[in-house]
C-alpha cells in the first residue's frame, strides 16, 4: 500500500511538472468558440493589449451563456501563455497546501482503517445519490483548477485542457484511497462519475449551448428541516446523503428568449431539475429517491456588478443552488416555496 501510494504521489508531481515547464514554453494559440482569431477574409482581429504590454481577449468576446466571464484579476486570458511566475508560485502553493488539507481530513474520517485495496462497486447503498455528487466534485475540480492556471497566465485552451486533467487527478487520488478504506473500495461507477464531471467542464467550456446547462449542489443538515441527519461510517459531511441534493440549472432566458428584446422572462432566473435521496442509513427504513423540479437563481445576472473579485466570485456562486419554490417528487409530492424549508401560514404548510 505504501509503494502504491508513493508511486501515486510522485506521478502527480511529475504531472505539475510537465504542465509547468510545458506551458511556460509553449506557445499555442487561443481557441474558444466565442472568438474568431480571423475573419471571412482571414485578416486578423484586432488583438486586445493590456496595461501589461500582453495580448488578450478582448472583454467583450471573454464569455459564458452569453455573459462576461471573469478572472480572479480582472483580466481575460493572454491569446498565448504569458506565464507570471509568482503567481504560478502562488497557485501551486495554495493548490498543494489545499490538497495536503482534505488528505488529512480523509484520512483521518474515512481512511482511518487501512486494509487492501478492493474493488467494490457501490451503487445501490444511495439509490445512486453519490454518482451525481461524483460528478459535481469532477465538474467544480476541474473549474477550481482551470481557474488556477488562468490566473498565473495560462491561455484558456490550456487552462481548460489542464484543469480537466488535475481535476481528475485529485478525484481519482481521493477514489483511490477509498480503495484501502476500511468500509469504502475502489468503485468504477465513481471514477466513471468522476471522468465524466471533469470531461464536461472543458466541453462546456469550448460548447457554447452547454453552457446554458450549469452543475449545482445544495447541503443543508437534514435536521434543519426536521429530518434526521445520519452519518454512520464516518464523520465526513460528504457522505451526509440525506442532506444533500444535486441539479442542473437551465438558463432559460439564454436559451429561448436571448434574441428576444420583450421577453417577460427574467435574465436572473433559471431552471433547475434535480436528484437526492433520504433514510440513507436510517433502518429499518430503505433509501428513497427524491425528484425535483425548481426555480433557480442566476447569481452573474442576478447580482450586481462590483470589484474584479466580487465579479469573479458571484460567476462561482453559480455552483451552488439556493433555497427556492420546488416540487418534490418521492413517496410523498410536495411543494415547498423556499425548498428545503417549510413556510405555516394557519393550517397551510408549503
Amino acid at each position: 500500500m505504501v509503494k502504491l501510494k508513493t508511486i501515486l504521489r510522485t506521478i502527480s508531481l511529475l504531472t505539475l511538472l510537465v504542465v509547468f515547464v510545458e506551458s511556460t514554453f509553449s506557445q499555442t494559440d487561443f481557441s474558444l468558440p466565442n472568438l474568431k482569431l480571423k475573419d471571412s477574409t482571414h485578416q486578423s482581429i484586432a488583438s486586445y493589449t493590456s496595461q501589461d504590454g500582453v495580448k488578450r481577449i478582448p472583454p467583450e468576446k471573454f464569455l459564458f451563456a452569453n455573459h462576461r466571464k471573469y478572472m480572479m484579476d480582472g483580466q481575460t486570458p493572454p491569446l498565448k501563455n504569458h506565464i507570471n511566475v509568482y503567481k504560478m508560485i502562488g497557485i501551486t502553493s495554495v493548490y498543494t497546501a489545499w490538497w495536503l488539507a482534505i488528505h488529512i481530513k480523509i484520512t483521518n474520517e474515512s481512511w482511518a482503517g487501512k486494509t487492501y485495496f478492493r474493488v467494490i462497486e457501490d451503487s445501490k447503498y444511495t439509490n445512486y445519490a453519490d454518482k451525481p455528487g461524483h460528478f459535481f466534485m469532477g465538474n467544480i475540480a476541474a473549474y477550481v483548477a482551470s481557474e488556477g492556471f488562468l490566473f498565473a497566465g495560462f491561455s484558456y485552451k490550456k487552462a481548460t485542457l489542464y484543469g480537466m486533467f488535475l481535476g481528475l487527478a485529485f478525484m481519482t487520488y481521493i477514489e483511490v484511497g477509498d480503495g484501502f478504506g476500511e468500509h469504502w473500495g475502489f468503485s468504477p461507477s465513481d471514477q466513471l462519475a468522476n471522468m465524466a464531471g471533469a470531461a464536461y467542464y472543458y466541453f462546456q467550456q469550448h460548447t457554447p449551448v452547454l453552457q446554458n446547462f450549469q452543475t449545482k449542489f445544495s447541503y443543508i443538515p437534514s435536521s434543519w428541516f426536521g429530518e434526521p441527519q445520519i452519518i454512520t461510517r464516518d464523520k465526513n459531511f460528504a457522505d451526509d446523503y440525506n442532506s444533500q441534493s444535486h441539479y442542473i440549472s437551465i438558463n432559460v432566458h439564454n436559451l429561448f428568449f436571448k434574441d428576444n428584446k420583450n421577453a417577460i422572462w427574467p435574465k436572473w432566473l433559471n431552471f433547475a431539475v434535480g436528484y437526492g435521496v433520504k433514510n440513507v442509513d436510517h433502518l429499518p427504513l430503505q433509501p428513497t429517491s427524491r425528484y425535483f423540479l425548481a426555480l433557480d437563481y442566476n447569481m452573474v445576472e442576478l447580482l450586481p456588478d462590483g470589484g474584479s473579485f466580487w465579479n469573479w466570485f458571484k460567476q462561482s456562486l453559480n455552483f451552488l443552488k439556493f433555497p427556492a419554490p420546488t416540487l418534490e417528487i418521492s413517496d410523498v409530492t410536495r411543494f415547498r416555496i423556499c425548498y428545503p424549508f417549510s413556510i405555516r401560514i394557519g393550517n397551510f404548510k408549503f
